[in-house]
């Protein structure tokens, strides 16, 4: 049995198993919501603080092969490691380097719709994937740019037919995994068996766990979007 006594023990926990999917496909569906800079404005929100926090968390995760393999993929632990068993080494931008790019994110038409009421992207529950290599630990919010399309990025643009594409606000940590993939480091949501299993009131759940997993929520980034 396993007691969590904080938001943060569990964040800790289900980061080695949860990611954020990408919504990544080209249509003639774009944003037009418009923001104007400064950029700064959330430079110290919690939100952007979080991003940091959660890219340290990453970074500090040992890097290794296991004995773990999921949908005829290895499970490797921590960041990708070039030479090892992949083509580029993951790099963290630069602020200025991050605050320059127009990101785009590619997603379905329902969240669409949640991305253009809220200006907020929320981290998905895939972690990234570099066949046949799965890395459990890199999840949160994936992002491209306009340059690549959504096949190019893993994605069925049938799927994910809608795309917003947008600027960072300052001090958002960004980690450049392969050409057209980034992520902002975070936490997806808690799985649905795991949820039913704390709102189920039985004495071999602590408390203290229910606590955590139903106050628990996945990473979000707000985002400043662009005009087309």
């Amino acid at each position: 049995m396993i007691h969590v006594n904080s938001k943060a023990t569990l964040v800790g926990i289900l980061t080695s198993i949860l990611i954020t999917s990408t919504a990544l496909g080209e249509d003639k569906h774009t944003c037009s919501l418009l923001l104007k800079p400064p950029f700064s404005a959330w430079a110290d929100s919690e939100l952007v603080l979080q991003s940091k926090k959660n890219l340290v968390y990453l970074e500090s995760i040992p890097y290794a092969f296991t004995d773990l393999h999921v949908n005829n993929r290895i499970v490797i632990r921590g960041l990708p490691k070039a030479g090892a068993e992949a083509r580029f080494a993951p790099r963290v931008l630069e602020s200025t380097e991050a605050l320059k790019l127009e990101f785009r994110h590619y997603t379905t038409p329902e969240g669409f719709e949640k991305i253009q009421t809220r200006k907020r992207l929320v981290a998905g529950p895939v972690p990234y994937v570099n066949s046949p290599y799965v890395y459990p630990d890199v999840t949160g919010v994936f992002l491209t740019t306009k340059d690549f399309k959504a096949e190019a990025v893993g994605l069925d643009s049938k799927i994910h037919s809608k795309w917003i594409d947008f600027h960072l606000p300052e001090g958002t940590a960004v980690v450049w995994l392969e050409p057209g993939i980034y992520v902002i480091p975070g936490t997806g949501p808690v799985p649905e068996w795991i949820l039913n299993s704390a709102k189920t009131k039985t004495e071999a759940t602590p408390q203290s766990l229910k606590i955590s997993i139903l106050g628990y929520s996945p990473t979000e980034i707000p985002i400043l979007p662009l005009p087309r």
